[in-house]
């Protein structure tokens, strides 16, 4: 029997590459039939990108002859693709729910190629889309809950039943453990294998340097390094939120090594060598990270650290698969962004409440300088709009902070779109005080509510002018007053 939960993802693929795609999907069609697993769901959607896929431009620069002629600039026109499997096989009323790969390390041998000392085991989780392994069997040895048989198994299964029980189950017991033939199960964990490599882009987008000659693996450092330089040049994306503006990282380092293997290829357009220099520190520091985490024991990682403790895996092997580029490229992006957070701490302000109802900031003494921190519009399923002499105008939410770190808010339908800033990006306002809150977006930060904004720097001065000469008016009045009680 089969599970009817369909697993489907979306590709976005260049049309140039639509063929060399079709022609692996069929032969993982061929392989179902022959496994006797469900096909593969296929079909190339409509959504086209209406400009060309300016992105991949310089992948193709250096990896791809157009026309006989390198150095043609051209973009690449894309479409979506859709590839599922429609069911998942289930025996007994076990299902699969991940196989992990037994990866042995540091094996000693004589110089007759003998084993003299056991290795150590590291496991590398391939779970099933839409399952998720108990951590129990994260770091667990390769064992055999049915025949209990202490042995080298290079895979075992972790399955699961409809009444809760899960189990790990090596290759050769799978039957016997099921009471039935268990075929199908082990048929269906392979193909599911090939149709997450196949979503990744594994053998038919590998640009010319992957298919018919066995895994190949890369050193560690090289893809640390290659990936620093990416990020550095495109910014940092994985493959789940690529699309037709957004390459992956993994995709920009294996059209950089494509690039450098071609004796033709340009991998300079790729990646310059300028981002080498400007991300070697980053670089470095990734790698400290990662020889951190070799250290570590992997049974030493809580549940919560799986990403770690997969990377230390890799980095306890010292290569990588081109299948495992996603996890890795992503290193020198944690970094990054860790080391951009301790700097937004160190440099955090508190902000405070200013001001009372009804009172008028900015309109004397200091100015009110502020910069814009967000702003959205709020369309008519959000808070509607206003109506201002007969025009729709959607209402929209600006977000302010002073110098001195104190945020301000501001719901108007009359902000300009862009606002007259100095070379810090701040201006003056005149507004007043509505109310005050905590915004729960920015860490419960408080917030002062403003209304009857004035942003426009004539206004504001104006506006500071007519206050002042008022003050001394008033000041005048004052003294005069003073004077005459004396």
């Amino acid at each position: 029997m089969s599970d009817s939960t369909p697993l489907y993802n979306s590709v976005i693929v260049p049309r140039f590459r639509l063929e060399a795609l079709t022609e692996a999907i069929e032969k993982l069609q061929k392989r179902a039939d022959k496994l006797g697993v469900p096909r593969l769901y296929f079909e190339v959607t409509d959504n086209e990108t209406e400009e060309p896929f300016t992105q991949y431009v310089k992948v193709c620069e250096a990896t791809y002859n157009w026309d006989g002629v390198r150095e043609n600039r051209r973009t690449v026109p894309c479409v979506e693709v859709r590839l599922g499997v429609d069911s998942i096989v289930k025996l007994a009323g076990w299902r699969l729910v991940a196989v992990i790969e037994h990866m042995f390390h540091n094996a000693e041998f004589d110089k007759d190629g003998k084993e003299i000392s056991k290795p150590e085991t590291l496991n590398l989780i391939r779970e099933v889309p839409g399952e998720t392994m108990p951590a129990k069997y994260r770091d667990t040895p390769q064992n055999c809950d049915h025949c209990g048989y202490k042995r080298r198994r290079n895979k075992t299964f972790v399955l699961a039943h409809d009444d809760g029980q899960t189990a790990q189950v090596g290759s050769t017991c799978l039957s016997d453990y099921l009471g039935v033939d268990a075929s199908r199960l082990t048929n269906m964990a392979s193909f599911l294998t090939d149709f997450v490599d196949l979503v990744a882009g594994d053998g038919w987008d590998d640009y010319g340097y992957g298919g018919g000659r066995g895994p190949r693996v890369w050193p560690i450092r090289d893809i640390i390094s290659f990936a620093s330089a990416a990020i550095e040049t495109y910014g940092y994306c994985n493959r789940k939120n690529a699309t037709e503006t957004r390459v992956a990282t993994a995709v920009w380092v294996e059209s950089y090594i494509a690039a450098g293997e071609d004796p033709k290829g340009k991998p300079e357009q790729v990646i310059s060598p300028e981002a080498f220099k400007r991300t070697a520190d980053l670089a470095r520091k990734a790698n400290a990270w990662l020889d951190e985490l070799k250290a570590r024991d992997v049974e030493s990682f809580a549940a919560s650290e799986g990403y770690q403790r997969n990377l230390a895996v890799l980095a306890k092997l010292g290569y990588v698969r081109q299948k495992d580029f996603g996890i890795l490229v992503s290193v020198p992006f944690s970094i990054r962004r860790e080391e951009e957070k301790a700097a937004e701490q160190a440099e955090a302000k508190v902000s405070e409440w200013q001001g009372k109802p009804k009172d008028k900031l900015g309109l004397t003494g200091n100015p009110l300088e502020v910069k814009v921190i967000f702003r959205k519009v709020m369309g008519e399923d959000n808070y509607g709009y206003r109506h201002s002499y007969a025009e729709a105008k959607f209402l929209e939410i600006v977000k302010f902070e002073d110098r001195k770190g104190n945020r301000y808010t501001w719901w108007t339908t009359t902000a300009p779109e862009e606002f007259d800033t100095d070379d810090d990006g701040f201006f003056a306002i005149i507004g007043t005080v509505k109310n005050h809150q905590t915004d729960k977006y920015c860490g419960d930060a408080k917030v002062t509510n403003l209304t009857r904004v004035v942003w426009f720097p004539e206004d504001v001065e104006k506006a500071r002018d007519r206050a002042a000469k008022k003050a001394a008016r008033e000041a005048k009045k004052a003294a005069k007053a003073a004077a005459k009680a004396e």
